[in-house]
This record gives C-alpha cells, sequence and structure tokens, in this order.
C-alpha cells in the first residue's frame, strides 16, 4: 500500500521497491513529524512537546517553555549565551575553588567536573588570613548560572550526582541590596559517609533560605532557613533520575521523579532568581575527600524551565500567566561586596519544630558568633550560601569534622552495624519527621 500524498516520484519509486506495511509507514510518517517538531521546538532545538514529569500537575497546568532556562546539552560546546561558567562573587567554598574548565559537553550531558588539581594556581589567603595556613587548595569543582533570573516556573533536571564527597547541587539564588533568597533544588553528598537516616549516600537535602530582606527585617547576620532530608531506596549517585521544582507565588514544591516530596507555602521567595548547577567541599557537612580521590562527575542530562498557566482560572485572576525571566543585563545585577557574612557577625542555624510546617510561623533559632572572615573589599571567603560557613561554629556545632582517617574508618564499618542503622531509620516512627521515597522514573 502506498499512500497517495507521497507525490509522483513517491509512487514510482515505491513500484520499484519492496512494499511497505502500513505500519511501518505511519511509523515513518511519525518519525518525520517528530523530527520537524524537534528542530522548530525552540532555539536550543528543544521539543515543544516536552513537559514537566510531574503526574498530577499536567492535568492542572498548561506549560510554556523558557527557552533561555531550557538546555538538552546536545551541542558540542556549552551555550554561552545561556550559562555563565564562573561566578564573578563566589570563587567557591573552601577548600575547593570553581574552575570554569572543570565544564564541558559529552554524550548527551554536562559534565561538572571535580577533581584533585595540585597544579592549579589557587588564591591566597584574604590579608586579614594572610598568616594562616592555606584557606584554598588541592580541589577544583565546577560552577554554572543562567544569564536570564525568573520569578516563578516550574524547573527539572534529568541528574546523576557524583559518588564523591563533593557536593552535587541544584538551585535558584540572587543576592542584591534588598534581597538575597534561595531556593535547593537538592544537595546531595553522593559518596558522604555517615548522615542522617540511611545516610547522605540516600539522603536528598531540600532548603529555602532567607538571607536578606530589607522589608522584612531579615538580614545575614540572622538568615531564615528550613532544611529537611528525603529518603530514597538506593545510592542516589548510581543511576540519573529526575528532580524539579514547582514554585509559584502561593506555594513551593520540591518534586522527585515526578512525585511531589515536599511543599512548602511560599511566604518570602517573590525575587528573581538565576537557575544554578554546581560541586562544592563541604569540610563539616559531607566530609573532605580521601588522598586517594583523584575526580569524579556530576552529570546533568538536561534542564529545562517552563512558565505555567492554571488550565481552570480566567488568565484575568488568580495565578494566570507568570512574569516573564528577565536578563540580568537589564533587571537586578548583584551590588559588589554585599555578599560578607555581616557586621554583627552573628548568623542562625534554624530547624523545623517536629511534627511542624517548616513556615516562618513554626522555626526554631539557634543564634551563636559567627566566625566573620572579610576581606578589605567587604566580601568574605566564605560568602554565606544554602549552610553556615566552613569553619564556624553552627557547622562545628552540627557535625564533627570528617578527617581523612574517619573516611577510611567510614568504610570497615561492621555490616551488621549498617543493616541495624538503615532498619532503624527506615522505622515508621523514625519517617514522620522526613520522607522516604522508592519510586523510579519509570514506575
Amino acid at each position: 500500500m502506498v499512500l497517495p500524498f507521497f507525490g509522483a516520484g513517491a509512487r514510482a519509486g515505491a513500484a520499484a521497491a519492496p512494499r511497505r506495511s502500513v505500519a511501518a509507514t505511519v511509523a515513518a510518517v511519525a518519525a518525520a513529524a517528530a523530527a520537524a517538531v524537534l528542530v522548530a521546538g525552540g532555539p536550543t532545538g528543544v521539543a515543544a512537546a516536552n513537559q514537566p514529569l510531574w503526574r498530577d500537575g499536567r492535568n492542572r497546568y498548561t506549560f510554556e517553555p523558557l527557552w533561555g532556562l531550557t538546555d538538552e546539552f546536545q551541542s558540542r560546546w556549552l551555550d554561552k549565551t545561556k550559562w555563565q561558567d564562573w561566578n564573578p562573587h563566589w570563587i567557591g567554598r573552601a577548600p575547593a575553588v570553581f574552575k570554569g574548565s572543570n565544564i564541558w559537553l559529552t554524550g548527551g550531558d554536562c559534565v561538572l567536573h571535580a577533581r584533585r588539581d595540585l597544579r592549579w594556581n589557587f588564591p591566597a589567603n584574604p590579608p586579614s588570613l594572610a598568616d594562616q595556613p592555606r584557606i584554598y587548595h588541592t580541589w577544583t569543582t565546577a560552577f554554572m548560572q543562567s544569564w536570564q533570573a525568573v520569578r516563578y516556573g516550574f524547573f527539572e533536571v534529568r541528574a546523576k550526582p557524583m559518588d564523591s564527597v563533593l557536593s552535587s547541587a541544584f538551585w535558584l539564588s540572587s543576592n542584591t541590596a534588598k534581597q538575597w533568597t534561595e531556593l535547593d533544588v537538592f544537595e546531595i553528598g553522593g559518596g558522604a559517609p555517615g548522615g542522617p537516616g540511611p545516610g547522605h549516600r540516600y539522603t536528598i537535602h531540600t532548603n529555602f533560605h532567607v538571607f536578606r530582606d530589607l522589608s522584612r527585617g531579615i538580614n545575614p547576620s540572622a538568615p531564615v532557613s528550613a532544611p529537611r532530608n528525603t529518603y530514597h531506596n538506593a545510592r542516589l549517585a548510581a543511576a540519573y533520575h529526575v528532580y524539579a521544582m514547582d514554585w509559584d507565588a502561593e506555594r513551593i514544591q520540591w518534586l522527585f521523579n515526578g512525585r511531589v516530596i515536599r511543599s512548602e507555602r511560599n511566604v518570602g521567595h517573590h525575587q528573581y532568581l538565576r537557575v544554578k548547577l554546581d560541586s562544592e567541599s563541604f569540610p563539616y557537612w559531607f566530609g573532605l575527600p580521601s588522598p586517594a580521590f583523584r575526580s569524579s562527575d556530576f552529570r546533568v542530562s538536561y534542564l529545562r524551565g517552563w512558565s505555567k498557566r492554571n488550565k481552570w482560572r480566567k488568565s484575568g485572576g488568580g495565578r494566570g500567566r507568570l512574569p516573564p525571566p528577565v536578563s540580568f543585563a537589564r533587571g537586578e545585577v548583584p551590588a559588589p561586596g554585599v555578599a560578607s557574612v555581616g557586621a554583627a557577625g552573628k548568623a542562625v542555624f534554624v530547624v523545623p519544630v517536629p511534627g511542624a510546617g517548616a513556615s516562618d510561623a513554626a522555626l526554631v533559632t539557634k543564634t551563636t558568633p559567627a566566625t566573620s572572615l572579610v576581606e578589605d573589599v567587604g566580601v568574605s571567603p566564605f560568602a554565606l550560601q544554602r549552610a553556615p560557613s566552613p569553619g564556624s561554629p553552627e557547622e562545628i556545632l552540627r557535625s564533627p569534622p570528617v578527617p581523612f582517617a574517619g573516611w577510611a574508618a567510614a568504610a570497615v564499618v561492621s555490616a551488621g552495624r549498617r543493616i541495624a542503622r538503615r532498619v532503624r531509620h527506615f522505622a515508621p516512627r523514625a519517617l514522620a519527621a522526613d520522607t522516604f521515597v522508592s519510586w523510579n522514573a519509570g514506575n
């Protein structure tokens, strides 16, 4: 059978060639149509048909791609019109530093590489610490952020965290003179020993921060944060998973493989934010790499952003069309020198009250003096981001550092103790405080 709309040339060719079945012909036409959609889908060659992996949201919302915040990473090089591969206001969390050449595209993935890099020219200590041991040394990691900033939307990555104590993170943040807020979609120590519940290797760390909001009297010396843990039943660094955040004017939701794992009322995140991926060293949280460590990769298959509209509300009211993204070249430009710890020299570690929601009214704060390491130009090398500064009392009180000896000792913990710890933390009573998830993207 030959379809008539192929034209005379196609019919003549079909007469000489073996006849194809109807199913084969339809499949060929569908493939050609899909290829056409892929080419016309947007500036990055992303098919407009791509929709969020959100089992419930697709029935309630319509999604429009934000092309400036969407990348399938199918080209040979990182698209520098969308992404910065450096942070102009932060060189990295000590002792590691960000290095632009640690990012590349290969095999359909964007790779954020972390490595032992003894030959790298690490920056010197700030003048106030010139007589102290070198702060930055040994390891280089990677950082990338969008040129565009966005307020509200749905943001999704398919990623495989690095199997290392160096972190893998997906987050949104912006730091201006009036506001400094942050949303952490995930922070994962894919190879870190210890940790809450079954351990860091199984834990998705989510958080939100308000470091500065002059309208609400919040400043970096007393920020508002709400960390929470979600446990998976397998090592997160062993496979790719889909991580996402739904952010609108009313609620913020975190998703894992298409299902909501956390939902909070939006009480302070209405700022235009930039989308970021990075890897950092956390000496007092995940620990430092062992002497045998050489390198590890945080791999991202795609990063997609959408604006969303509620299908069942009129466009003139409620959550209608969301504000468009803006470029920092035209919008809020981060002011140099505002990333310091603060003149008050204090910081706050905030945790949710057990059994209560993580809203502003249900937070317990513990204020302790912080080590203020401010350079002469007023920018701290330990700019407060997502967690207290390395070496500060907040980190020291939270957990002891993981030295090289401790890292090696963690590998020889008896199997019986590991099993007992997992069973204990997987019990229903323990899971009431956090969340345990076991589904996979394909389910």
